[in-house]
């Protein structure tokens, strides 16, 4: 069944091994092409990952999480909310996609202005400049950290490292603890270890079917215990 929960970072996450297998508008021979753009409804989205299912193994977990919009915009806006919280590939692909298409119609609407100014100044930056200045970077910073010839500079150096050591601690705890605090309401349904269980459950009530954006990611393995502790209540 079908329920909304609170995607969020709980405590103590573990590790998860799965499949993952996406539904979007922009799936090749998925969604559905009009003038205006790519269209894809709930109740499409649960139909292809259903199918997807008749090939894997019954005695495995599935946890499934959608997100859907009625318009474009909104459901830009859902993305980036969720991928502050869960940043997969899939998920911020599709993002991008729908940020892509926004930019898109809005430039079907407008002249395009001629300019003789040159482009933004940004970063010059390649994969080889990239690895050329943090050899760099690693070799001076070797070369100014030269060992300590002295008891008392190598008491200093241990009490330096030390607190480097607390500082970067605080700011991991601090860090995990922004994490925890975001969450994005999503809809969601789980089985445990049955893919035929989980097919039926996607099928019963698929929710809010008449809106036309919809991006679901269906996990399969041997143990979403994670995954599924991600998903709490609203």
């Amino acid at each position: 069944m079908w329920e909304q929960k609170r995607l969020h970072i709980p405590d103590n996450l573990g590790a998860v091994t799965c499949s993952t297998l996406v539904a979007h508008p922009w799936v090749f021979g998925l969604g559905q092409q009009e003038e205006s753009g790519f269209y894809l409804s709930p109740p499409n989205a649960v139909n292809y990952l259903v199918n997807k299912l008749a090939g894997a193994s019954v005695r495995q977990d599935v946890s499934v999480i959608m997100l859907t919009a009625p318009t474009l915009a909104s459901f830009a806006t859902v993305l980036a909310a969720a991928a502050e919280v869960f940043p997969i590939p899939a998920l911020t692909q599709v993002q991008r996609r729908a940020t892509t298409a926004i930019g898109l119609a809005t430039s079907r609407m407008q002249l395009p202005a001629m300019s003789n100014s040159l482009p933004p100044a940004l970063p010059l930056s390649v994969s080889t400049t990239r690895l050329a200045t943090g050899v760099q970077d690693m070799i001076q910073a070797f070369a100014e950290s030269a060992a300590p010839s002295t008891p008392e500079s190598v008491t200093a150096a241990l009490a330096e490292f030390a607190q480097q050591r607390a500082t970067l601690l605080d700011m991991a705890k601090q860090g995990l603890k922004q994490l925890q605090a975001g969450s994005v309401p999503v809809w969601a349904v789980s089985a445990i270890g049955d893919t035929q269980a989980a097919a039926r459950l996607m099928r019963d009530a698929v929710p809010v079917s008449d809106n036309v954006f919809t991006l679901a990611l269906m996990f399969v393995g041997e143990d979403l215990a994670p995954l599924r502790a991600m998903l709490g209540d609203l």
